[in-house]
């Protein structure tokens, strides 16, 4: 553990105040001692703002007093560790913005004191970085599926206007028979500018020069900062200025022949050159526009030259009509020489451009297959592609891996490498195959097919998908069910005891009613007064059934405010055991021992009273006729301890975990009245209190209740809602 001459040495005040991470030293009530500047400006706070408030001002509301409990808990066990792993955690900013948050935890003392040292990071950008990988994916997937080229367009300019706040794209596609840009897509982009933008001409006859232009003609980029002093088209000037774009970035869209596919075009509200950052997502994002336009054009070409050729045929047909069949027959062959040459020249560029497409489509979506691997393995067992993020990962090369047979993969044993060569085998067999596999600690979900050569299976593709996370999810939706599945025999359990105990009350002061009238009528007023006091003692019970469920519904809503007050504990106690002595069965009789004759307390009074009767009164419920209960009040340091022991019927030794669980009752309380609840508020009471509550019970023998109390709560007042 660090200590106090390590935290003040020049050293760590140095590393304190410069560290890039957010370090808080947080006491065992939660107060922050110190708060490097780190975390002040990762919060939002001033300097020093932060020290003398809670941690759980920095935790969202519905988690606060969760955490509270498990503050304590760390305090008490103390270790290095990270918070809340396999959670999505958030940190509330001053403003009270949430952002997402890592925290790992180490103990230390200070001053002689428990406290916690939280090493905090804003994860905020490393979540941005996970849905740019994701929305790129889905960029390659719709080129993949041949999806219509605005609507791919569309999709990569929505991914850089949601990464570039103060930005909006466009992109021009040439048309190089009119030598003309037109806008495809730029549907964020303000109308004027829309309008404006779409029909550009490269290179306009009054000398009119726009960005796209200089970089259509130039095929570099270029970046005009400053739109009020650099710019030298005219027409650009009124959106230009209404619509407040202060800077523009235009880059050329390439082929792989390094011709001029179009223009990707950005309009800025400020006047800025691109981020480093900024210019490599560009890159990026221009080398998918450029894979898919080329796509696009490949096979418009393919569509032309069929129908070219289509036409060619028909106007040899009508020819060869005209000739005489001498000649006919000669031309005819002249000319199927010359369409067979013809088509397999035509054929044999489509087919080349074709094949640089899709090889370049092959490339970029095996080096960007999120979270997982694609490998080929021809019909030798040899491993011929191989491409994924996960590759390095798992602790493979691509290089290392091309060429390889599956015998030759070492990392695997026999066992495994024989199911790998089955697997393979049924793959190039024909099968198509999907199962699960586990490798270092990930689950993959794991897809074959057989690769095909005009019907001749040539290769099997293997499609490896990392679904760790899915996992987890499944089992947290399986721990999910199982609390519904709680809950509902917990609700269950409520109605059948709510009508049990309000059922049995109700009777008795339904039939002591009727008695009342008659003997009313009889003039028998002695008995008339045995009748009120059963309908008084059924009514007291009713409203302590009803004074539970309210208790319960306060303390689930944060509703309860603990008032200490200065009350004098041993009168307190003795005051409290008469009320409730009106309760004793036939020969029960109530012993107090006290360690002290008079003892001062600061606590909250109307909380104490509720956990002592709840627990006298179920001494006196659980105890038989003749028994005597005994009460104990002492004080150990700075602690208060109450002590409640009966001669009862005990609690099963299985049934006591569950003893402080809402409505819940043991199996041996039988027909005795009780809503299942008491304990449970007890347990409620003693933990806002601050306290701790323990037991001990055998059955047949009795039970023993143990509270114990901070003497002075006067520095603990709170309200539960916080």
């Amino acid at each position: 553990m660090m200590n106090d001459i390590a935290l003040n040495s020049d050293v760590y005040k140095t590393i304190f105040q410069t560290v890039t991470q957010g370090i808080l030293v947080v006491d065992e009530f939660g107060i922050i001692l110190k708060a490097n500047p780190a975390s002040e400006k990762m919060f939002g706070y001033d300097k020093n703002e932060l020290e003398g408030l809670t941690i759980e001002q920095l935790i969202p509301q519905k988690l606060r007093v969760k955490h509270k409990d498990l503050r304590k808990s760390y305090i008490a066990n103390p270790k290095t560790r990270s918070m809340g792993i396999g959670l999505d955690l958030h940190g509330v900013k001053k403003n009270g913005g949430l952002f997402p948050i890592d925290v790992s935890l180490s103990p230390m003392r200070w001053n002689n004191k428990p406290t916690a040292i939280a090493f905090t990071i804003d994860t905020s950008e490393l979540k941005k970085k996970e849905l740019l990988k994701n929305s790129i994916q889905l960029s390659l997937e719709m080129i993949t599926l041949h999806k219509p080229l605005k609507s791919i367009c569309d999709q990569i300019c929505s991914i850089f206007d949601s990464n570039v706040s103060d930005c909006k794209s466009a992109i021009l596609i040439l048309d190089p028979k009119q030598n003309l840009l037109y806008n495809l897509s730029g549907s964020k982009l303000p109308s004027e500018v829309n309008k404006t933008i779409d029909g550009i001409t490269i290179r306009d006859k009054n000398g009119c020069t726009c960005a796209c232009s200089r970089t259509a003609l130039s095929k570099k980029e270029t970046i005009l900062t400053n739109l009020k002093e650099d710019y030298s088209c005219k027409a650009f000037e009124k959106p230009r200025f209404d619509d407040n774009i202060l800077a523009t970035w235009s880059y050329p869209i390439l082929a792989t022949t390094n011709d001029l596919l179009g223009v990707f075009a950005t309009y800025c509200t400020n006047e800025r050159k691109p981020s480093i950052k900024e210019k490599a997502l560009i890159n990026d994002l221009i080398r998918l526009i450029s894979i898919a336009i080329e796509q696009f054009n490949t096979n418009n070409e393919l569509k032309a030259n069929r129908e070219k050729l289509q036409n060619y045929s028909s106007q040899l047909e009508a020819k060869v009509k005209d000739r005489t069949q001498e000649v006919a027959g000669t031309v005819q062959k002249l000319v199927e020489s010359n369409l067979k040459l013809e088509d397999q020249m035509a054929l044999a560029k489509i087919a080349r451009n074709e094949a640089i497409a899709h090889q370049a489509l092959l490339n970029a979506i095996g080096s960007n297959f999120p979270k997982g691997i694609m490998v080929v393995v021809n019909t030798n067992h040899t491993i011929v592609f191989a491409e994924g993020e996960d590759l390095e990962t798992i602790g493979f090369k691509k290089n290392e891996l091309l060429g390889l047979k599956i015998d030759d993969l070492q990392v695997f044993s026999q066992s495994q490498l024989l199911k790998i060569q089955e697997n393979v085998e049924n793959t190039l067999k024909g099968q198509h195959l999907s199962f699960q596999t586990n490798y270092k600690h990930k689950t993959y979900s794991v897809n074959s097919t057989p690769l095909f050569n005009e019907d001749i299976i040539i290769a099997a593709l293997f499609v490896y998908t990392d679904i760790s996370s899915q996992k987890e999810v499944e089992l947290e939706i399986i721990e999910a069910l199982k609390k519904e599945q709680e809950l509902s025999e917990l609700k269950s359990r409520f109605i059948s005891m709510a009508s049990h105990e309000f059922r049995t009350p109700l009777s008795a002061i339904l039939s002591s009613a009727d008695l009342l009238e008659k003997l009313r009528e009889l003039g028998l007023d002695e008995g008339r007064v045995k009748y009120l006091k059963r309908i008084k003692s059924n009514v007291k019970t009713l409203m302590s059934i009803l004074n539970d469920f309210l208790s319960l519904s306060k303390l689930e809503e944060g509703k309860i405010i603990v008032k200490p007050e200065k009350i004098e504990i041993v009168s307190f106690i003795t005051e409290l055991t008469g009320e409730i002595a009106t309760m004793k069965k036939e020969g029960q009789t109530i012993k107090i021992d006290k360690e002290v004759d008079q003892l001062d307390v600061v606590i909250d009074k109307k909380l104490l009273r509720n956990i002592f009767i709840n627990l006298l009164s179920n001494a006196i419920k659980y105890s038989s006729t003749g028994t005597e209960i005994q009460i104990g009040i002492s004080h150990e340091g700075s602690n208060l301890l109450l002590k409640v022991t009966d001669q009862g019927i005990g609690i099963p030794e299985k049934e006591q975990l569950n003893l402080f669980k809402r409505f819940f009752r043991a199996g041996n309380a039988g027909n005795t009245q009780g809503t299942g609840l008491g304990l449970f508020l007890v347990k409620n009471y003693v933990t806002i209190l601050e306290g701790k509550i323990s037991f001990s019970s055998k059955l047949n023998v009795g039970s023993s209740f143990i509270v114990e109390l901070p003497i002075n709560q006067k520095h603990h007042e709170k309200n539960t809602d916080n």
